[in-house]
This record gives C-alpha cells, sequence and structure tokens, in this order.
C-alpha cells in the first residue's frame, strides 16, 4: 500500500527528529465522552495508545464546523496579521491550547493563540498519521482515473482500504490552515522573537528554541504550496471576534444555550452583563419619551393623531420592556441554577454510592 506523498505540506526538518516518535505528542489530552445519563463527560486518555483519537480530539474545530457558513459575520478573508502587528495594536496574545480557538479575539484585548504543536512540524509524524493511502477516494490519482476506466479496473489498481482505515482529508484541511496561520503570524524576525518569548513555538530536547533559518525554509515552502481549496473554511478567514461567534452561536441553538467560549463564571457577573445592556436600553427609552414629552406640549403635535399614537406606543414599551427583559434574565438565571443543582446532586450521589460500595 502505497502513500500518497503529494499530501505532505512541507519536508523542511524544523528541529532534529525524536527516536521515538511517542515523544512528539503531549503526555496527555482532554476529551469528552457520551455518558448513560446524556450529559458529557470529561477524560483524561493517552495520545500514544490511540494517536487517530488524539488527532481527532486535537484537530476538532467543534461547534466551529456547524456556524462555518455564517463566519463572515465574525471576519473577513485575508491572511492573519504578523505578531508584532497584534501587540502594537494594543492585543495580548492569550495561550489557548484549543485549535477552535485559535485567533478568536475579543472586546478585553485578548487574542487567543493556540501553540504550535511539535507533531505537525515533523513530516514523519504527517507521513504516516495525515496521508492517505493511493487508494483513498480523496486521492489525486483516484480522482483522475475515476472518468476513464472501468469499475474492475479501478478496484485492481486501487485496492480496497484496510479495516478500520478513515480518509483523513478532513484532518489534513484542518492542520494545513493552522500551518498557514502561522506562517502568516510569523514573518519577521521580530515576529519570530515574540513568539519564542510567548512559547508559541516548540523547543528542542535540551529545552533550546528553533532556529530562525530553520524557520525561514519552512515558512517558504508552507506559503509556496499553499493552496485555499486544501484548508478547511475556517482559516481562509483571519482573526474572529468572539462575541460575534457568541451570538451566531446562540441563534443557531437556542436562546438560553451557553456561549461558544467566555460565558459567565458565577451569577453576579451574569447580572451584571445582562442588567448592564437592560439599563442601556431603558435609558434610551427615557430619553425618547422625555422628547415625546417635549413634543406634547407643542401645539402642532398636540392634535397630531400619529405622534399621539406613537407615545402611547413607547409608554407602554418603557413600562412593560424592563419587567420583560428583566423576568428573562431572571428566568435564565433560574434554568442555569437548576441545572447546576442537578450536577451537584448527582455528583453527591455517586460519591455516596463510592463510598459505600
Amino acid at each position: 500500500m502505497k502513500q500518497n506523498h503529494t499530501q505532505l505540506p512541507f519536508t523542511t526538518r524544523v528541529f532534529k527528529e525524536q527516536s521515538d516518535p511517542s515523544d512528539l505528542l503531549p503526555a496527555s489530552y482532554h476529551f469528552y465522552e457520551q455518558a448513560v445519563s446524556g450529559r458529557r463527560r470529561r477524560r483524561v486518555a493517552d495520545p500514544s495508545q490511540n494517536v487517530a483519537a488524539f488527532l481527532d480530539t486535537e484537530l476538532s474545530l467543534q461547534q466551529l464546523e456547524g456556524i462555518d457558513k455564517h463566519l463572515w459575520l465574525a471576519g473577513a478573508k485575508r491572511p492573519p496579521t504578523q505578531l508584532h502587528l497584534q501587540v502594537a495594536i494594543g492585543r495580548n496574545i492569550v495561550l489557548a491550547d484549543r485549535i477552535d480557538l485559535h485567533l478568536l479575539w475579543s472586546g478585553d484585548g485578548k487574542l487567543f493563540v493556540k501553540p504550535l504543536s511539535r507533531f505537525l512540524l515533523s513530516p514523519d509524524f504527517w507521513q504516516t498519521h495525515l496521508t492517505c493511502h493511493d487508494y483513498c477516494s480523496c486521492s489525486d490519482r483516484v480522482g483522475s482515473v475515476l472518468s476513464m476506466e472501468s469499475s474492475p479496473a479501478i478496484e485492481s489498481r486501487y485496492p480496497l482500504p484496510p479495516p478500520n482505515t478513515t480518509c483523513k482529508e478532513r484532518l489534513r484541511k484542518v492542520a494545513r490552515g493552522f500551518l498557514y496561520t502561522y506562517a502568516c503570524l510569523i514573518s519577521t524576525e521580530s515576529d519570530f522573537y515574540i513568539a519564542i518569548e510567548k512559547r508559541l513555538l516548540p523547543r528542542e530536547a535540551d529545552d533550546s528554541s528553533i532556529k530562525w533559518a530553520q524557520w525561514q525554509r519552512f515558512v517558504r515552502e508552507i506559503i509556496a504550496q499553499h493552496d485555499s481549496s486544501r484548508v478547511h473554511p475556517r482559516f481562509i478567514r483571519a482573526e474572529l471576534r468572539l462575541s460575534r461567534i457568541n451570538v451566531i452561536h446562540r441563534t443557531k441553538q437556542f436562546l438560553f444555550s451557553e456561549a461558544y467560549f467566555g460565558g459567565w463564571n458565577n451569577y453576579s457577573s451574569f447580572f451584571r452583563d445582562n442588567l448592564a445592556w437592560i439599563a442601556a436600553i431603558t435609558a434610551y427609552l427615557v430619553l425618547i419619551l422625555t422628547a415625546m414629552q417635549v413634543g406634547l406640549a407643542t401645539e402642532r403635535l398636540q392634535a397630531n393623531t400619529a405622534f399621539q399614537q406613537a407615545s402611547y406606543a413607547f409608554t407602554l414599551l418603557a413600562i412593560l420592556g424592563p419587567v420583560c427583559m428583566v423576568s428573562l434574565v431572571a428566568l435564565r438565571a433560574l434554568i442555569e441554577l437548576i441545572k447546576d443543582l442537578r450536577v451537584i446532586f448527582r455528583q453527591e450521589k455517586k460519591h455516596v454510592n463510592t463510598s459505600t460500595a
């Protein structure tokens, strides 16, 4: 079985290869599994025991996959801005080791950046775990003969894959896009040393940093082979505004659904943030009613039926609107409280049962 070597985005060896391939992987990784109760539970596992499962988690864009058609609301199609310019405009680079948070920025100046994984800089790892064999449907060779040869001829040239073999094109597109963002972020020596300082780049086994000359060759090869059709649509866009991602996620899911990221950690912050926008809307309604009251004092608008009806409608809105909005916030807080109590009682019950067993 041959591997399609054209799927490798680079051949440059940025750092020395490890004698043990598992040294390229993290010590452990976290993932979620579906429990019998229907809730997701977080688990920790050894990535070297099941590399395929680890890659499915490590290169998963999670909920971004479901809203990728609406990402135009959160970011434009353009390359990511260089690191030194990110710092110049006042953004604070925050490490977030989740690829679905990579290059999301918040209103308080945070820019979430996923550190570049060591295994993604290894051509050998790509060849072993991120390339498909020639018989895979994503192979260029298979696609070129589908319209030229009969089915028996294709089957004889491209035998059926062995059991439990899956196409890795989706993972490859995510990994290619991720590497391209780093080629854009770190383009000058200033960017390179910021990345070294922020620990965005992996280090050698002796904890020394990789060399600028090696990074130059790697980036130039990534850019030379870049093809937007071979990367995930998320990475066609640069930085994404987190607040808009939260709005898109909530609109796509449900009004009372959780935020995509950066939700409220306690009830005081929940009420503070929600009551703030309610107070802003109420203040705006007060300005409108004050202006209408002045208008009703004039002779021209006193006899205007349309203005009288508008004043009546805004008066009701000013009375009922804040009451309804505060009630919705209180209802949301009550729902969250019930959910938290259910989790607490379930954990306590499980702990008691384990202790008595």
